[in-house]
Order: structure tokens, then sequence, then C-alpha cells
């Protein structure tokens, strides 16, 4: 018997302690149901009501994936403010929960979810998820949310539900166009006639109202500016209605299309606004609004046919063109590119027989790279008709003809229709109609004069060979202005150092340079005379004018092969200075020799070493009736250097320039018959 009660006291203080061991344990949390809204996919389709406003905003995605306001109006969503509802709904964070079970008395009511202030439903194609918003909690800033699907009450952050409230302004996209230039195949722009473009590949084409090449880059650009079109501001009721007279019957209106299309209208300059702003409006909106008055929507667009349209008109690639002929008046020329890539003038001799000779490498790379670069300056004609007015008929004298062979023949024709001041320069291609207006500076680069295109190094010695004397003679008296002759193992540049007129020793260098190197100006005739014809005067017959000095430079050759070395002479004759910057020079090799114009660096290292800047002999001659006869026959040679003789300084008469004339385009006749210009 006592042993029972034992027992049972035993377990009275078990229970007793189990019972104290329970109430000491914290209670076990209410499990949190997962968050509101699921995260398993992605609507297209998103509705706000607002019951405070009454307000409801509606927004659907497209099927190129962009968003777009459908309530209260029609208009492109903002990407990143509709991706921030749907985003943040789905990733609320519950602070707390409640279900229907552990209400206790409570209702809906009590959470103002009986008639909440707000709800917005998400929905693709299979789901649909709801939430609804009561009123705020007590404290926290939270608010009580419920998904009528499960009834639980859900305590949410304010800051997770801030996307909902935002004000409609947020909501909607500033920019007006929404077309990447990738996705742009066609821009249209009506102001009043269409003018329309169209891509094909990568490149534009102006497709309406004719067919012709458009600037890609510059359509690219437009499509760029028109995606970077924001809207400035949007107008109230009472302002768009002031706004939609001019918008019924818009001044300029722009549609791009690519995967979908969005058109444009422009209306009237938006009065005392802060800086110019037009009305505009989107086709299939009713909203309205204004944009900034730019370059874009007052003279690009409205001027698109000549604004986009490609004005370079020869698409050639220079590297691959193989002959070149010109075609004028006073002649005709023809080029070709040999094997080695060395371009080569094709010319006759004076017996007609064939005289090729090398043409100017830098010449003939400018002439290509400015064909090939040659813009219109304005679209003078697509449907030309008579091509007088504009310089380029054939029976026109000043009408130059271009043949390039490349991919393709392309025939060019440029010419002027003027006679006199301001001129202007037209061009038109074969095949093509359209008379382009260009810049005649183009003219001055299409000689039809094979020696405009001649190399203009006239002759080059072999590195090795060496310069051992130099010699410049007075023609006029067969007095030496300088003779200097090296001695053996001796440089230039150490044997003039001792020279009494240092000033000289720079010059004197650069002349045996330019012996080594003989470059000119330009050609005026293809083969070397006695003398030379200089122009008096207008009205006055040329002047046939002797040399004034003759360079001769002694030259020791290297041996070549089989050929042993050998001393020979390089002469090269000059004319006096004729104006600033024109002086003669001649030479006899390498047979037929030329006549050409020498360049400024030797007109004045010339010019220091003779001490005549500007003493046109001849003329004077003339003038002053000085009767010296023309290339005297040489005294007999001396054996000793002739001493440097500075002639008589002689200052000409003031001679009346000539008749100022048209611009010459072509470069001076390549023959000894056409005079210089008139000395003064």
């Amino acid at each position: 018997m006592r042993f029972k009660l034992t027992f049972i006291l035993l377990l009275a203080n078990l229970a007793v302690f189990f019972v104290l061991w329970r109430l000491d344990r914290p209670a076990a949390p209410v499990p949190k149901a997962s968050g509101p809204i699921a995260k398993d996919f992605t609507p297209d389709h998103i509705t706000i009501n607002d019951y405070r406003t009454k307000e409801v905003r509606e927004f659907k995605r497209g099927t190129d994936g962009k968003w777009s306001i459908v309530q209260p109006f029609n208009w492109p969503a903002n990407e990143f403010a509709v991706r921030d509802i749907y985003t943040n709904l789905q990733l609320l964070d519950v602070g707390a929960n409640i279900t229907p079970d552990q209400l206790h008395g409570q209702s809906y009511k009590d959470f103002g979810l009986d008639q909440p202030i707000l709800d917005v439903t998400l929905a693709d194609s299979a789901h649909k998820q709801t939430l609804e918003v009561g009123q705020p909690t007590a404290r926290g800033g939270n608010f009580y949310t419920m998904n009528p699907d499960d009834k639980i009450v859900r305590v949410v952050a304010q800051s997770a539900l801030a996307s909902l409230f935002s004000p409609l302004e947020d909501l909607r996209d500033n920019n007006i166009f929404s077309t990447p230039m990738f996705e742009a195949r066609s821009l249209s722009v009506w102001s009043p006639k269409l003018v329309k473009f169209v891509k094909d590949g990568e490149v534009w084409q102006l497709d309406t109202p004719l067919r012709r090449a458009a600037d890609t880059a510059k359509v690219n650009n437009v499509v760029s500016q028109l995606n970077g079109m924001t809207v400035a501001r949007f107008l109230t009721a009472t302002e768009a209605d002031q706004a939609r007279a001019g918008l019924a019957n818009p001044k300029l209106t722009i549609e791009l299309e690519g995967e979908s299309s969005q058109t444009l209208h422009v209306g009237d300059d938006v009065p005392e606004a802060p800086t110019p702003q037009v009305y505009a409006q989107l086709e299939g909106s009713k909203i309205i609004f204004t944009l900034a008055k730019n370059e874009l929507l007052v003279t690009t667009l409205p001027q698109a046919q000549d604004a986009l349209r490609q004005r370079q008109f020869l698409d050639f690639d220079p590297a691959k063109v193989t002959t070149l002929s010109i075609s004028a008046p006073d002649g005709v020329v023809g080029l070709e590119r040999l094997e080695n890539r060395v371009w080569q003038v094709r010319d006759k001799d004076s017996s007609g027989a064939p005289h090729p000779f090398d043409a100017d490498v830098d010449i003939m790379r400018t002439l290509l790279d400015s064909l090939h670069a040659l813009t219109a300056k304005t679209f003078a004609s697509d449907a030309p008709g008579d091509l007088t007015p504009f310089g380029l008929a054939p029976t026109q004298s000043k009408e130059i003809k271009v043949v390039l062979h490349a991919d393709k023949v392309w025939s060019l024709v440029v010419g002027t229709p003027d006679d006199a001041p301001p001129f202007h320069y037209f061009a038109k291609v074969d095949g093509v109609d359209t008379v382009y207006e260009v810049e005649g500076a183009i003219l001055n680069q299409l000689s039809a004069q094979p020696l405009h295109y001649r190399d203009r190094v006239l002759e080059s010695l072999p590195a090795a060979a060496q310069i051992t004397s130099l010699k410049l003679t007075h023609l006029t008296d067969n007095q030496a202005v300088f003779n200097y002759t090296l001695p053996e193992n001796a440089t230039w540049e150490d044997y003039l150092r001792g020279i009494p007129d240092s000033i000289k020793r720079d010059p004197l260098l650069n002349v045996r340079d330019y012996v080594r190197k003989f470059t000119v100006q330009n050609y005026r005739a293809g083969a070397f005379t006695e003398n030379y014809p200089m122009a008096t005067g207008a009205g006055t017959p040329p002047v046939e004018a002797p040399w004034r000095y003759r360079l001769d430079a002694g030259v020791k050759m290297p041996a070549a092969g089989s050929t042993p070395a050998q001393n020979q002479t390089v002469s090269f004759y000059f004319s006096d200075p004729l104006t600033p910057g024109l002086q003669m020079g001649g030479a006899k090799e390498p047979a037929p020799g030329a006549v050409f114009e020498l360049t400024q660096y030797l007109i004045g290292d010339l010019g220091i070493l003779t001490m005549e800047l500007s003493r046109p002999a001849v003329v004077t001659q003339m003038l002053n009736q000085m009767g010296q006869p023309i290339n005297p026959a040489p005294p007999p040679a001396s054996t000793e250097p002739a001493p440097a003789i500075t002639p008589p300084v002689i200052t000409p008469p003031v001679i009346a320039p000539p008749e100022v004339t048209p611009p010459v385009i072509a470069p001076p006749a390549a023959t000894a018959g056409v005079p210089l210009p008139a000395a003064t």
C-alpha cells in the first residue's frame, strides 16, 4: 500500500515538472505563408484599380515585348517602372500573416480589406494573381494586404508597394519612338509631299518620289535622333483642345517602321513657350504633347529629299581603276595603270609615234581621290532634258568628259554655262538622269594636256652617284656666278665651310640636292627649246626670251655591271625671275628634254645665289632698248674659276597689268608656243 502511494506521488511530480517545463518553453511561431504573388510566371497584363481616385491603370506587353499603357490613355510605358511593379510584388517580404482560422473573432473589415484602397492584378495567358491593399498598420509604416485566393492577411512594408502608387507621369515613357536602329526598315516624311526611304540590307535608298541612293550615315543619324526624341511637356485637357486644330492638318508627319510602325504628327508652334516648341501627337493616341523645336524638325526632315540624299555620286574604288581618259576642247589625254601599279601617260612625239611617259604618283592619287569624293552641292535637276543650260551639251566648249574603267565604266561630264563670274559648275554621270552642281576646283585637276600628269621628278641620280662640281654660268656674258669643284675625299659640307660668303652655303647645298633629284613645279613643254616664249602684255605677241643661266653639275656615275664608273655633266637652264613665284627652267636630257616651272624652294635659293629676285631681263632690255645679243658665242674657256659677278641692278618701268579674264581651269598649255604670264 505504501509502495503504491509513493508511485502515485512520483507520477504527480513528473506531471508537475512537465507542465512547468512546457510553460517555460517559448511558443512555437505561426508558420509564414509564401508571398501573396507567385514567382513562377512573367505577366503580360497588369491592372491597378485605385478605389480612392477611381482610376484604372492598365498595362499590356506587346508581341515585341514592350509595355504600353492602355488605360487611362494609350501611350508607351516606362519599361523600368512597369518591371518594378511586378518584380516588387513577386519579391514581397511578408512581416507577419494571419490565416483565416487565426482571425479569432476579427473580420477582414478590421484590416480594411472588405473595401481595399487599391488592388493589382498580374496575368499571363494561363495565370492570374491579385493582391488587395487595405489600411495601413497602426505603427511601423506597413500595409495589410491579401490575396483573395488564399484569404491570408499579410503585413507588407509600405516601401515594397511604392511602385503601385507612383504618379502616372513616372509610368509613361518620355521617348516618342522606340524602333531600334537595327530594326528600322523604312522612314517616311510628309511635308506636305511624301518622301520615303527604304533600307536594303544595311544601305538606305531614296524610294519616293524617285529611286536614288541615300546617304546611309545621315539616315541612320536621323533614326538615332528620332529614337532619342523626348516629350518636352504633356498637355492638360484644356491645352490639348487649343493644339488639336493645328494637328488636324499637320505641318510635318514622320513614320518610322521596323517590327512595328509609329507615326508622329507635328503641328503649330507653341505660343509663349520658354524655349521654341511645337505641338505633336502620336497616331492612335489622344495624348497631345510638345517637342523641342530643333534642326531635325525645322530643316532636315522638311528637306529630306535633298538633305538625306547621297551626294557622293561616283561609287568606285580608286585602287581598282585601270585606265582613265579625259577629253576637253583643247585636247585628249589617256592614262593607264601598268601591272606594277605605275601610271603611264599615253602620248605621241612630234612625228605621231607613241611616246608614253610615267605619270606623277601624287597627281594621279589626288585626281582619283578627288573624283571618288566628288559631291553634289545641290541636285540641279533630276530630269534635265536639255543639258545646254548646265554647260554639259557636247557642243559646248567648256565640257570635259572623264571615263574611268574600274569594276564598271564610269563616264562623267563636267562643265559650266557661265562666261563671267559668279561661275557655276555642273556634272552628270552617263546613265543617271541627274545633274549635280559641284565645286569648280575639280576642273583644275582635269587637264586634257598630257604634260599635266608627267612625273614631277625630272631626273633622279643613283644613290651611289657623287656630285663632283657645281657651276652656274650667266649666259649673257658667259661669266660664272659660282664655280666649285669638290676635292678628293671631301664632303660638300666641309668644303663649303671655306667659302667667304656664308649666306650662300645652305642655298649651294640645296642646289646640290636638287641636282641629285630634280623636281619641277609644272611642265610647259615636252621638249627643250633654246628660247622660251614670254608674254609682255595683253594683245602683244610673246617674246622669244633666251635662257639667262645654265647650271652644270659634274657627276661621277658608279659602275654598273660591265660598264665602268664614268664622269658626266648634268645641265639645267634657268630664266630670270619673271613674276613673284615664277621662274622658268629647261633641260635637254633626258631627250627630248622639257621646259618647266621651278619650285618655290629652288627659286628662293637661286635668288640668293644670283642676287636677282625679280629682274626679268628680256622685258627690261626691250623697254630700255638695250641691244644685248641672244646667247652670244662663249669666249675661250679659262683654266681659272671665274669670279662671281653681280650684274647691275636695273629698275624696269611700271608695266600695266593685263586685263583680267575668267579663271583658267586647266593648267597652261603644254606647248612651246603658249605664252607665259606677263612679266612685271
